[in-house]
């Protein structure tokens, strides 16, 4: 269901910005964690572009089960 996206934008959302701050700043983490996280980021936002186009249809009126 494209509802389901909706309770996934604010935290995943806070997530990855969070997570980009930490990674650009003075004291990234280095080795397996950059890695890591860089995957994470990675990941999430690809799932973020599949919610928010999800949600933007479903608030627009589309309620089919995706």
């Amino acid at each position: 269901m494209k509802a389901m996206a909706l309770p996934h934008l604010i935290p995943w959302t806070i997530l990855v910005v969070w997570l980009l701050s930490v990674m650009v700043g003075p004291e990234a983490p280095s080795g397996a964690l950059a890695y890591f996280a860089w995957a994470l980021i990675v990941t999430d936002t690809i799932s973020l572009v599949f919610d928010y186009t999800d949600a933007f249809k479903w608030w627009h009126g589309d309620r089919a089960i995706a």
